[in-house]
């Protein structure tokens, strides 16, 4: 079973306990104002058929019962139904690495390229906390199904920059594969690189340095991303991104080709069982 993802301090701001990730790292002066929610039929014979059958689906998603939502959409039931605030079945799906329930969805007609207020399905994917296990294939289906990996935000974040501020570095060098452009740029200037770095995940800024991610861009405050990394206390982390130019660790990685990353990933889950 799988459930709602506590959001911690930021319950406030949740959707009936789902863990929203396109919210969790954004001040709450820059976060929009959220749509208001569905309304429910108010009149005195209680909820409509529509809304008990929304409700329905809902705990079925919940309780990650995939036979259930099965019978749900058999009974005639649209599988782009919007939720309070308006997230579809497969938003909610793909920001728990919900594998099944995903490819269910999907193979019912759900839109892989789905976006709410420009938030997309993949962007729900790649924020998620689940292991990275879970996230990669999750990804790697949406990917399959057509989702873009360009696509950008309000914040002009990409699905690249969420799955970098998570630290799931499998996932990144899938998307870098699939075309993701590693260099791109938010509204604060933050790259995927400088978002990894802020969160101290040694691993995904060593991977993204590897794919060809600059260090030396420079957010809209002048910051490396040395600065970044040190601003938020991982102090080693900071003093790794600022080794010089011909250090051996960091010539080391420029000598692993874009293409030969790329393949590694490949050659490492061809064994894996995975079945997307």
């Amino acid at each position: 079973m799988w459930g709602p993802v506590a959001a911690g301090a930021e319950s406030e701001d949740s959707d009936d306990g789902w863990y929203l990730g396109c919210e969790h790292f954004e001040e709450r002066s820059e976060r929009p104002a959220k749509p208001s929610p569905e309304k429910l039929d108010s009149s005195a014979h209680g909820p409509s058929k529509q809304d008990k059958e929304a409700i329905a689906l809902k705990e079925a998603l919940v309780a990650g019962k995939v036979d259930l939502v099965g019978e749900i959409l058999n009974s005639g039931v649209d599988v782009e139904i919007q939720f309070r605030f308006g997230w579809t079945p497969l938003m909610y799906a793909a920001n728990v690495a919900n594998l099944e329930m995903t490819r269910l969805l999907l193979d019912r007609g759900a839109d892989a390229s789905f976006a709410k207020n420009q938030y997309t399905v993949l962007m729900a994917a790649c924020a998620n906390r689940e292991s990275e296990e879970n996230v990669v294939k999750c990804v790697d289906l949406l990917l399959s199904r057509n989702a873009n990996p360009n696509t950008l935000n309000r914040n002009l974040m990409t699905p690249l920059m969420y799955a970098a501020r998570e630290g799931h570095t499998q996932t990144i060098t899938l998307l870098v594969a699939h075309g993701a452009e590693i260099n791109i740029k938010d509204e604060k200037s933050f790259t995927a690189l400088t978002w990894a770095a802020s969160q101290g995940h040694k691993s995904a800024v060593l991977k993204l340095i590897e794919l060809g991610a600059d260090k030396t861009l420079k957010t809209n405050c002048g910051e490396t991303v040395a600065d970044i990394a040190s601003k938020n206390k991982h102090f080693q982390l900071a003093a790794l991104l600022t080794v010089t130019s011909n250090s051996s660790l960091l010539g080391k990685m420029r000598n692993i080709s874009k293409e030969e990353a790329i393949f590694k990933f490949f050659k490492n889950q061809s064994g894996s069982g995975k079945n997307c």
